[in-house]
């Protein structure tokens, strides 16, 4: 069986200040997501750049648009709708996925390939 293909989604609304170093974890994984979809809920503040900065710097990087604030829900709907791959991670802007943590999703996946759920522990 091929690697699964694996896609992070983040909905944003004003979280400008986090999205560097929640942006900075996903795209520094050892195995990279073969997409990473943002969608900016129509933010106010700079996260528009922040994200179209990563956008162009990786091609993993896709990046959607609320004009208008729609909400968490339709947001990650259209995050969902947009997705690729076989699997889904959610993270949200102020999220920091810690190094390696694709690898060992892949590597579980592997090992369990009629898994439909991974699931990991949160650190606070």
């Amino acid at each position: 069986m091929s690697e699964p293909r694996l896609t992070a989604i983040l909905c944003n609304y004003n979280h400008a200040i986090h999205l560097p170093e929640a942006l900075d974890a996903l795209c520094g994984q050892s195995r990279p997501q073969d997409e990473i979809i943002v969608v900016d809920d129509g933010s106010t503040d700079s996260s528009v750049e922040v994200i179209s900065g990563y956008a162009d710097r990786y091609d993993n990087v896709r990046f959607l648009r609320n004009r208008t604030n729609q909400g968490l829900l339709p947001s990650a709907n259209r995050a969902l709708e947009a997705a690729e791959g076989d699997f889904v991670t959610w993270c949200a802007a102020d999220d920091i996925l810690l190094p390696g943590t694709f690898e060992r999703v892949s590597a579980a996946l592997g090992r369990y390939p009629t898994a439909g759920v991974v699931a990991a522990e949160t650190i606070i």
